[in-house]
């Protein structure tokens, strides 16, 4: 819950197949304890992804209905832009990571354009031994690196692969706020008809264990 000054509250849980259940009462609770009504807010942020597909459709049919209950300006934020944006402005280009498994991440490169973030290279799957083949000057790896990720981005790219992983979830969430409500400010805003969740790759679809009518 922010302002353009500062974070009014926030509240994170860890949650598993609850998502449906429990982020509408999250978000009451949340305006509850800051004394504040629904239709008080100017707008909703809600991550666009990538991300786990259960999270990204919840999250984004709730903002959807919230922002045409409320008449309110809608803005999808891109969960790799989130990452890479507490580290603009250190002087390297970003590389912003996420672990998808099958051994691949969801990766984009970000520089700057005077004081906005510039993505120059868009999001998109692949693994670590081929991002750092495509690496050819010193850049900062953030994101919920993991320690394997880590280990072979410094074992492939020695010194110029600069790791910064403790962009946690928390201060992903404050990112995407901080670039949404720019966003808001500039007049930018997403359809709720069309926005759709970026997951770049479809979830899994697993064959019954039991055979029909077992």
């Amino acid at each position: 819950l922010m302002d353009e000054t500062e974070v009014a509250g926030q509240f994170h849980w860890r949650t598993r197949q609850n998502h449906t259940k429990e982020l509408v009462p999250a978000i009451r609770h949340l305006l509850d304890k800051a004394g504040l009504a629904l239709n008080e807010l100017e707008g909703i942020v809600v991550g666009l992804g990538p991300g786990g597909f259960s999270g990204l459709r919840v999250g984004m049919t709730t903002a959807k209905g919230l922002a045409v209950g409320m008449g309110a300006p809608l803005v999808a934020v891109n969960t790799l832009d989130a990452s890479a944006f507490p580290m603009m402005g250190l002087g390297a280009p970003v590389c912003a990571l996420m672990p998808v498994g099958r051994g691949e991440v969801a990766v984009a490169i970000y520089g700057t354009n005077g004081s906005e973030m510039e993505k120059t290279v868009d999001e998109h799957l692949t693994t670590i031994e081929a991002l750092a083949d495509t690496i050819r000057e010193a850049t900062i790896f953030c994101g919920p690196i993991t320690e394997e990720m880590e280990s072979e981005i410094k074992e492939r790219l020695g010194g110029w692969g600069l790791v910064r992983g403790g962009v946690g979830r928390a201060s992903r969430v404050v990112a995407m706020g901080e670039i949404g409500i720019r966003k808001i400010g500039r007049g930018e805003a997403d359809d709720p008809v069309t926005l759709q969740p970026l997951y770049i790759r479809r979830p899994s679809i697993t064959k019954p264990t039991r055979p029909p009518g077992g």
